[in-house]
């Protein structure tokens, strides 16, 4: 092959490099800009997993997780040890009296981090009904919290403890 054919190939080479890279550099700004701007303007918070995390319901030890965010004023503590998992929002905010709202049906994700976004939050549910609910009664939850621990009852009536 003759040095100006294998000069040719190198050259119709470059500019596919070159509009490959400028494609890949477009598709991650597309994906990761709006995922940033989210982030950073409030409308999406991201939980993580807690290490070392343990839960324990009635004293005893419980299997389950625990994710943070929102600068640790938020917490899901999932519990993985009963038929279903079950999964629980708590709000800590910082001077102020804290809630805990079971999340029903959904299950907070096994993943290590995990975004939630403000639209929709996956564990405020209300129900307008024209019957009364004749639903099981949830009991009063009595939370507790110190730095790195919240306690408070389930739905199941056991008393709930997660400590990171």
């Amino acid at each position: 092959m003759s040095k100006a054919k294998r000069m040719s190939r190198t050259s119709d080479k470059l500019p596919m490099r070159r509009t490959l890279k400028i494609v890949a550099i477009l598709v991650v700004v597309f994906l990761v800009a709006p995922i940033v701007y989210s982030t950073f303007s409030g409308y999406t918070i991201w939980y993580f997993a807690a290490s070392h995390s343990r839960l324990t319901a009635d004293g005893r030890p419980a299997h389950g997780r625990v994710h943070r965010g929102n600068g640790g004023q938020t917490v899901f503590v999932t519990r993985t040890d009963g038929e279903k998992a079950t999964t629980y929002l708590v709000q800590i905010p910082h001077g102020a009296r804290g809630t805990v709202w079971s999340c029903g049906k959904w299950v907070a994700p096994r993943f290590p981090a995990f975004p939630i976004g403000d639209l929709n939050p996956p564990c405020w549910t209300f129900k307008v009904a024209e019957e009364p609910d004749t639903g099981p009664i949830i009991p009063p939850r009595r939370l507790a919290t110190g730095p790195n621990f919240v306690e408070f009852t389930a739905d199941d009536g056991s008393r709930v403890r997660a400590t990171w």
